[in-house]
C-alpha cells in the first residue's frame, strides 16, 4: 500500500496557473494514513463505511514574490477490507 500510494503521488503533476506565476504540487513523502476510529464490527450496526482518511503535504509558490506555504490537505477516503477480505460501504 505504501509504495503503490507513493508512486501514485510522484505521478501527480505539478500545476500552474495560465500566467505560470504561482505553482501547486503534492509532497508525495509526507503523506498520512488515518485509522478508522471505529471498529469493523460496529461499522455494520452503524450504517457507516469502514475505511480510512488519507491526507498529504501540498506545497504553493508564488514565483514572483519566491514566497511559499505549504499544507497538510486532506485527498479522500480509501476504504478497508474486513477480516473476511471484502469491503463495508453504507453497512453492507
Amino acid at each position: 500500500m505504501d509504495w503503490g500510494l507513493t508512486k501514485e503521488l510522484y505521478k501527480f503533476p505539478k500545476i500552474e496557473d495560465t500566467v505560470q506565476e504561482i505553482q501547486f504540487q503534492l509532497l508525495e513523502e509526507t503523506y498520512q494514513l488515518v485509522e478508522p476510529l471505529i471498529k469493523e464490527r460496529d461499522v455494520v450496526y452503524e450504517l457507516l463505511t469502514y475505511s480510512f482518511e488519507s491526507y498529504v503535504s501540498a506545497r504553493l509558490i508564488w514565483k514572483t514574490s519566491k514566497d511559499m506555504r505549504e499544507q497538510t490537505i486532506f485527498i479522500g477516503n480509501f476504504l478497508l477490507m474486513d477480516s473476511l477480505g471484502t469491503s463495508i460501504a453504507n453497512g453492507i
